[in-house]
């Protein structure tokens, strides 16, 4: 049936309406004409007459007919497209789910690297920073060692100066014990010594300028035998900071001071009290 079938439907698809109705009539005739032949008996017998009957076909039912058949094909061939439409839409859509996929794990890792170079240059930050806190500690320290070796050292000097002058004056006081020290003379050339002094100092003294007069500073002095400044302290001072920073300054620029080989007056000028003006 399959054969027939299939030539069935080519014929549909080749002739139109009433090209088939034609064939299926002549086709038909063959058929009852083929019925005769093969019953004629072997005797001859007259011929009968062939009654063929034809039926008229409607044009309008055939083409209702190809109209139907045109619309079951355009159905096929509309599902055919919905169908291919649909594949294709959904690979579209895999292939941007794809992409979208790819992206968030291009971005995540991006912002991995990103956290993770962010954190690396936080810990070199965290280990230079250490660093820098480290060697600061260790200069600080450092200097503190040297400030404090130096104040021990200058300390020490101090008593080896004091040891050595107390020796001196040990032997002094021994050969004059029976002189009296205190003497008129000697308070003369102690005020003799302390004017020296005093004019050595106001000699480099650089007195600020725009300052009011009437400025005083009055500050103690400590020498040592040789007749260096060991300290400078302001008792009491009436004028600016900055008037008494350069009292102090000239102090320490004049020094040193020649210190007299007596060694009671060279002890009596190891400390002295000066009054500073501004006139």
């Amino acid at each position: 049936m399959k054969p027939v079938t299939q030539l069935w439907n080519s014929l549909n698809q080749k002739l139109p309406p009433v090209g088939i109705s034609i064939l299926l009539h002549t086709f038909i005739l063959l058929i009852v004409i083929g019925a005769g032949v093969s019953s004629i008996p072997d005797k001859p017998k007259p011929p009968k007459k062939i009654v063929i009957k034809a039926h008229a076909v409607d044009g309008r039912v055939l083409d209702a007919i190809a109209a139907k058949k045109v619309a079951v094909a355009a159905a096929k061939v509309k599902a055919r497209q919905e169908k291919i439409a649909n594949k294709k839409r959904k690979i579209e859509q895999d292939k941007k789910r794809e992409a979208a996929a790819k992206k968030k794990a291009a971005d995540k890792k991006k912002a991995a690297n990103k956290k993770k170079a962010a954190a690396k240059k936080k810990a070199a930050n965290k280990k230079k920073a250490a660093a820098k806190k480290k060697a600061a500690d260790k200069k600080r320290a450092a200097d503190k060692k040297k400030k404090q070796k130096r104040e021990v050292d200058a300390k020490k000097r101090q008593l080896l100066l004091d040891a050595e002058l107390d020796a001196e004056l040990y032997a002094e006081e021994k050969m004059r014990s029976a002189q009296v020290v205190a003497s008129q003379e000697m308070a003369q050339e102690l005020i003799k010594l302390q004017a020296t002094i005093r004019g050595q100092i106001e000699k480099v003294w650089i007195k600020p300028r725009g300052k009011k007069v009437g400025q005083s500073c009055k500050v103690k002095v400590a020498l040592s035998p040789s007749g260096e400044v060991l300290s400078v302290d302001v008792i009491k001072n009436s004028g600016s900071e900055a008037f008494k920073t350069s009292v102090e300054r000239a102090v320490h620029k004049a020094a040193p001071f020649n210190m007299p080989a007596d060694v009671t007056l060279r002890r009596e000028m190891q400390e002295l009290v000066i009054t500073f003006e501004h006139k």
